[in-house]
């Protein structure tokens, strides 16, 4: 029940917010390469960790009559504001060692803030915005859901990054980029959601600096050069977010430094602090989390962004894929379960069980049988039942499927009330150690009935094995007096070539507890394929 409603709560948040999140998700792939555009760009200064303002100041004062403004931009390029030598005023992209022009403010690339605006809002503003912020929340409960799921299937949280068993490509893909990915899709979830409940005083939000400052106690002396400062000595440009030049050479004018985690007051004669205003806890917070959510400054996180966000698209996809195989199962049956002597009851966590269920029952219905399929779950009383045939797959630590949970106890409440065969068909992984539990209690419930007798022992199935499944097949068919086959699952009609392989080596089957041995062969020539 616990993993039906893990499952259920999965499907339904990623089928609310999956148009939403492939939007995210596709305008994230776009813009996680926004930062590495920067960081490539000849605009950006590689060295601003070992330049201070210092030398910044002083090399901007040598080659401009007035400095006005010097500013880091998000896309950490540097923007200085001036009066040129011909007093004309000026805003451009400088070098931060020459002070030499690099090139004129340039607009954002159209496909950035194209992709930034949808990302953010859905161009809606506000009601775009607080989609968004609850998409972001809601890839948060996905995530934790899934990670629940993946625990439930590796039976444990030791064995969250151990071997998972190929079912098929989408299953196998979906929980092994699901792990890989896990921590980062963690990070921009919690990240976009708080970004988003900040956004509209939800939570804590970022203090705009105030500051006290006392004009008359302001001194024009003693006096030092401004590359002097101790202050602008000790200050990296990368601590910097802006730097406010005095417009006038009064008292009570002075440098305004944003800086990081703190904003100042600096006394344009001596370079002491006049006044601080740091910005906490809250703001580096803000600050980190933007930089995560969006891969600001590191082209490396940035890359790790975009795998994130491609396999969020692939999850969604797979997620559907496999949501619809267990769907294809599902058809509806031919003849009513009061018409019909043989009843197929299955067990499937994924939908694969089901599918073979169905092999199965299509086979008996082209033989003429009056055979009824449905889930264990809906076990009931049939009427006519002559033959009871479970296939069903272990879930977990020797669980149920969650299609089957109930079995039990409804078996036990209503038993068959005639005499009838019954046989059990387990499909599981060596993987695990509980191979076949399942099937197993499901055979010793069906022993205890004092009304039906066993056509044949269990028969296991590893990894869903097609042959095995035929094999099954036909002992069943032998021991029911009927012959079964399935239509073929090479739709091409294709006739399949034959190779040959070396044995590389073999266990003996005497050693196993099992009593199974391992081939382990290698191909003669290249080929592809698939067991």
């Amino acid at each position: 029940m616990i993993v039906s409603l893990w499952r259920w709560s999965h499907l339904t948040l990623a089928l609310v917010a999956s148009l939403f999140l492939v939007v995210a998700a596709v305008t994230g792939v776009i813009l996680s390469f926004s930062p590495i555009t920067n960081e490539l760009s000849s605009f950006h200064p590689d060295d601003a960790s070992k330049i201070t303002v210092s030398d910044l100041v002083s090399t901007l004062r040598e080659n401009y009559q007035e400095i006005i403004e010097v500013k880091i931009e998000d896309n950490e390029f540097l923007q200085v504001s001036v009066i040129t030598e011909k007093g004309e005023f000026e805003s451009f992209y400088a070098d931060p060692r020459s002070a030499k022009k690099l090139g004129n403010l340039e607009p954002e690339p159209i496909i950035f803030s194209f992709s930034r605006s949808l990302h953010r809002s859905l161009f809606l503003e506000n009601t775009g915005r607080i989609l968004m912020g609850i998409v972001a929340f809601l890839l948060l409960l996905i995530t934790v859901t899934g990670t629940a799921l993946i625990i439930k299937r590796q039976l444990r949280l030791k064995r969250f990054f151990s071997k998972v068993t190929y079912e098929h490509f989408f299953q196998y893909w979906h929980v092994i980029l699901s792990r890989g990915s896990l921590i980062v899709i963690l990070i921009v979830s919690i990240t976009g959601t708080y970004l988003s409940l900040q956004r509209f005083g939800l939570l804590p939000e970022k203090m705009e600096a105030s500051h006290a400052i006392d004009f008359d106690r302001l001194k024009d002396f003693p006096k030092l050069p401004i590359d002097e400062f101790p202050l602008f000595k000790k200050t990296r440009l990368s601590e910097v977010k802006s730097i406010q030049f005095p417009f006038s050479p009064d008292s009570e004018d002075y440098f305004q430094l944003t800086l990081n985690d703190k904003e100042l007051i600096v006394n344009q004669f001596n370079g002491k602090i006049i006044s601080a205003y740091p910005y906490g806890l809250v703001h580096q917070f803000s600050q980190l989390s933007f930089n995560l959510h969006t891969g600001k400054g590191s082209i490396l996180w940035s890359m790790i962004l975009c795998f994130a966000a491609l396999s969020i698209l692939f999850l969604i996809f797979s997620g559907f894929k496999m949501t619809l195989k267990r769907r294809k199962g599902k058809k509806r049956n031919v003849l009513k379960k009061e018409e019909c002597t043989i009843v197929i009851l299955v067990g499937s966590e994924n939908g694969s069980t089901l599918l073979f269920a169905r092999q199965f029952y299509e086979a008996l219905l082209r033989k003429g049988n009056q055979v009824y399929i449905d889930e264990m779950n809906n076990y009931g009383a049939y009427s006519k039942l002559e033959q009871l045939i479970v296939i069903t797959s272990t879930y977990g630590n020797g669980e149920a499927p969650s299609n089957a949970n109930k079995f039990f106890d409804k078996f036990r409440k209503t038993p068959p009330n005639q005499p009838f065969q019954f046989s059990v068909l387990g499909f599981g992984s060596r993987s695990y150690p509980d191979f076949c539990k399942y099937a197993e209690d499901v055979e010793d419930l069906l022993k205890s009935s004092n009304l039906g007798s066993c056509i044949h022992p269990l028969f296991t199935i590893q990894n869903q094995s097609q042959s095995a499944f035929d094999q099954w097949m036909a002992i069943w068919g032998e021991k029911s007096n009927g012959e079964l086959s399935i239509v073929s699952n090479n739709p091409s009609g294709n006739v399949r070539e034959s190779t040959t392989f070396e044995v590389v080596h073999k266990t003996e089957a005497t050693l196993d507890p099992s009593n199974t041995f391992t081939l382990e062969l290698s191909l003669k020539r290249k080929l592809k394929f698939q067991s």
